[in-house]
């Protein structure tokens, strides 16, 4: 009786599942919150201004309510992804981050319903960026979990350049121009406390890990 063997491809080859993986992660970070909201909300302040008689800081507020409501659900967004996996976060995240920016272009003028889809992307921006596809990337990866990673972020970087080659279209079909302008001091400071929270969350934990690896008599090598 003769019997055929299947060998799994190793993480070497590109035929290993794991690369296929690491591509659709990549596309759905290309075309994330991350990516699509963070580069263009620059671009579209101006007209936002102009059409609805908004000042800078009104429309720009809107923008750090989505941060600061990120940085409240991303905590319990990643024990979700965890417990139930990220193909139930992802999806329905996508899904409310695709009609919170249609809802956009429908809207009245009302400052207040921006503000409320700018929350609302918010809670689930993250879902739909790199922290809801890592988990599933790592898993398939040991020897190249590195690489696997900076591919999947790679997709950020390629939706911007995507958007600059696509400059002359947008100007002259859409009159979209891609030229965001200086920033005001008020631009510099919102920045700079979006910034400082990133920060603060990330480092709080790290530092009670660190201070709990200390007390159970273990050493941490850099």
């Amino acid at each position: 009786m003769i019997t055929h063997s299947t060998v799994t491809p190793s993480e070497s080859q590109l035929a290993y599942p794991g690369w296929r993986v690491v591509a659709a992660a990549h596309l759905g970070v290309m075309v994330s919150f991350g990516s699509l909201l963070v580069y263009t909300f620059g671009i579209f302040l101006k007209p936002l201004t102009a059409e609805f008689h908004w000042s800078r800081e009104e429309a720009s507020r809107a923008f750090a309510l989505a941060a600061i409501t990120i940085a409240i659900v991303s905590p319990p967004l990643g024990a979700l992804l965890d417990r139930v996996g990220p193909r139930r976060i992802i999806l329905p995240c996508f899904a409310v981050l695709s009609t919170a920016l249609l809802a956009l272009s429908a809207m009245d003028g009302s400052l207040w319903q921006f503000y409320a889809l700018f929350i609302a992307i918010g809670i689930v921006g993250n879902g739909t960026t790199q922290m809801g596809y890592s988990g599933a990337v790592t898993s398939w990866f040991d020897t190249r979990r590195g690489l696997a990673l900076s591919i999947v972020l790679a997709g950020v970087g390629l939706c911007y350049g995507l958007l600059y080659a696509a400059k002359p279209l947008l100007e002259n079909r859409f009159g979209i121009f891609l030229d965001p302008g200086g920033l005001t001091g008020y631009d510099v400071g919102l920045l700079a406390s979006i910034v400082f929270a990133a920060l603060l969350m990330g480092a709080v934990p790290a530092w009670r890990a660190y201070r709990n690896t200390l007390s159970d008599g273990l050493t941490i090598r850099v």
